[in-house]
């Protein structure tokens, strides 16, 4: 059966109707050829299409026709992408996609996991596999596996297809992650692995270091882009009417500008280029509106900064309300202002069917970073942007007038001193060039239209320079990089040192763990005792002795006086990544890192372990006192002073 008819019928089975995009159906229909023809399948294929045109769609397509057809030319998919919050949003859409087609065909339940550096585990299988890069590339190098069984996570890539959507967001300024990159598809390549890269708005300079030494297909091809010869995509989005470039600040714009008439009835997405700005236009904006009775809305902030549990519960309110809702009473799409919200905003209702308790809404405004660039299916009627590279102002823009029923979108872009970080300031300032030399139709064209941007991100991208690094770390990066090749699927040149020290990104990330300040911790007062040698090795094993629910100081005390453990569960809800360089200033760790009893002050850091908890063992993590010193890649407890549920981690 065709696989792009499946699709359909897995729409149909969740009650919308699959929307036809003529090169998407043609790219599906080419990657079934390959895979039932055996074909090509050591070449990798690059597909460059628009946001939103169904990406995910044409990725999945394999798995999903293995299932239905019961013919698995491989183990199953490995979806890569290039951060954390797109990983849980991608797996919760892919499992709705297995779910529905194995009800279809009546046949077992399929194993749908995503895979991070919260999820809380070294088994990188399952049928089908969403992973963040960094946790595959530690997969495929053996850096992270499965007790003993060094060969368990390499097993599963070797036997897949694997995918690297929105492999254009993987960026540093070294082009190291890009190096990396290369280096796994070549091993890939040679492997026979089929290997699918999807992307919106690549770069050349990033592109011709992910493909050095590769032969690979691309899709639609680069000559046809180049020469306006490409055929049409097909309608996939609604229409942006106006782009406006602002030589000013965007708080100082939201200050002067926001009027109760601009916010009402509409969707609209502010978007920082760091997380402190994001913090101040998120404050800004909430004492702009908050002063109108007569005017109820909701403004919401998201940022990478905020615990998994604080994360999880506001991508999904932004997620429901950025895009026309379905009456949960009567099912009919809400069209138009106002809506209503239940209380603990878990469900959403028309003016026909609320109730007088429920919280009216008559705007909806999310504050976010970067983690708005791709992945979230979320549509505003106005967007307001820090100026960023061409490719990152594409990816915004696709989320205003992000559905084609909408035909209003409008796009404010604001540059001023200092707008520039975390990017390079030439590129940043090229695409405020670029975008204000020519009328609006252009600068419109230049974010929506894809044969016409791809054209203005290279040429934003002829002023990108490769930094040069220390010439330890590039004796370092050498070193990875030819282990990562050299190795491959084998296992007979395992550097172990080499290993340890291997990151898929130039600067490391820990892992901190915060709980607000009124949140009761279940600790675990633990024996230590040694270990079954025959089980344990060299490690010591523990056995909890009591349960109870202590408060941040009381934990505190007990540390160092008593071995405490915490669950596993409890710190991955409460825990995020942080960039190693923001943990630091002067090279020594930042106020939100230290912790104080009496007169000393010391860092808390959290080592899993294995607790004997009859009737089985369960992971904990032990909280142990460390000197103020350089922290390392590992996890580290956040002061209470220093987080709240509203903003996230209090910037320094």
């Amino acid at each position: 059966m065709n696989w792009y008819n499946i699709l359909e019928k897995v729409a149909e089975c969740q009650g919308y109707k699959f929307e036809e995009r003529p090169f998407q159906k043609k790219m599906i229909n080419e990657l079934q050829k390959r895979f039932e023809e055996s074909r090509d399948l050591s070449v990798p294929v690059l597909i460059r299409l628009p946001c939103g045109y169904g990406k995910t769609q044409i990725g999945e397509s394999p798995f999903l026709g293995e299932i239905f057809t019961g013919e698995w030319f491989t183990r199953g998919m490995i979806y890569v992408l290039p951060t954390r919050s797109l990983t849980v949003q991608q797996t919760k859409r892919i499992k709705k996609d297995v779910e529905c087609l194995c009800q279809l065909k009546s046949c077992p339940a399929l194993s749908v996991s995503d895979f991070h550096g919260e999820s809380g585990t070294y088994y990188f299988y399952a049928d089908a596999i969403i992973s963040t890069f960094d946790t595959f590339v530690y997969a495929y190098a053996r850096k992270s596996r499965t007790g003993h069984h060094l060969e368990f996570p390499a097993g599963s890539i070797s036997t897949s297809y694997i995918i690297f959507d929105e492999a254009h967001m993987i960026q540093d300024d070294y082009l190291y992650s890009h190096a990396v990159m290369n280096r796994v598809l070549r091993v890939l390549s040679r492997s026979g692995v089929p290997t699918i890269i999807m992307t919106a708005t690549m770069p050349k300079p990033i592109k011709r270091v992910i493909f050095d030494g590769i032969d690979y297909e691309e899709y639609p091809k680069s000559e046809d882009i180049e020469s306006k010869n490409l055929p049409s995509l097909g309608t996939y989005r609604g229409e942006v009417k106006e782009v406006k470039v602002h030589e000013e600040d965007m708080i100082d714009y939201i200050r002067k500008s926001f009027s109760y008439e601009m916010v009402k009835g509409k969707r609209i997405l502010v978007v920082c280029n760091t997380v402190r700005k994001a913090q101040d236009a998120y404050w800004e904006i909430i004492k702009k509106v908050s002063t109108d009775r007569n005017l109820d809305g909701i403004v919401i902030l998201l940022h990478s900064r905020y615990i998994k549990r604080d994360r999880e519960r506001r991508s999904n309110i932004a997620i429901k309300l950025m895009k026309k809702p379905e009456c949960e009473s009567c099912k009919k799409p809400i069209k138009e202002f106002p809506i209503y919200m239940t209380k603990d905003q878990s469900k959403i209702y028309c003016s026909d069917c609320a109730s007088s308790e429920m919280r009216r809404l008559d705007f909806v405004i999310v504050v976010a970073t970067q983690v708005v660039e791709a992945g979230l299916d979320i549509s505003a009627d106005w967007l307001l942007t820090d100026i960023a590279p061409l490719d990152a102002l594409v990816q915004r823009s696709g989320r205003c007038s992000r559905f084609t029923y909408e035909k209003n979108g409008r796009i404010d872009l604001f540059y001023y001193d200092g707008v520039h970080l975390p990017y390079q300031k030439d590129l940043v300032k090229r695409a405020y060039e670029i975008l204000s030399d020519g009328d609006d139709e252009h600068r419109v064209r230049s974010l929506t239209d894809f044969v016409y941007s791809i054209r203005v991100i290279d040429e934003d991208y002829e002023v990108f320079r490769q930094e040069i690094s220390e010439e330890d770390f590039q004796r370092s990066l050498r070193l990875y990089l030819s282990y990562l090749e050299g190795s491959g699927f084998s296992t007979f040149s395992i550097d172990w040192q080499l290993l340890r020290r291997i990151s898929a990104r130039p600067n490391a990330f820990i892992t901190l763990i915060a709980f607000p300040k009124d949140e009761k911790i279940p600790i675990y007062e633990l024996e230590e005792d040694e270990a079954d040698l025959h089980i344990q090795g060299k490690y010591r094993s523990h056995h909890p002795i009591k349960q109870r629910l202590v408060d941040y100081q009381e934990m505190l005390s007990l540390i160092g006086t008593k071995n405490i453990g915490i669950k596993e569960d409890f710190i991955h809800a409460h825990s995020f990544t942080l960039s190693y360089p923001y943990a630091l200033r002067n090279r020594q760790p930042k106020s939100f890192l230290r912790h104080r009893i009496n007169k000393e002050h010391f860092m808390v850091e959290l080592r899993p372990i294995i607790v004997d908890a009859y009737p089985k063992r369960e992971c904990c993590y032990l909280v142990e006192k460390t000197s103020l010193c350089r922290p390392e890649e590992s996890n580290y407890l956040v002061n209470p002073e220093f987080y709240d549920e509203v903003g996230g981690l209090k910037v320094e």
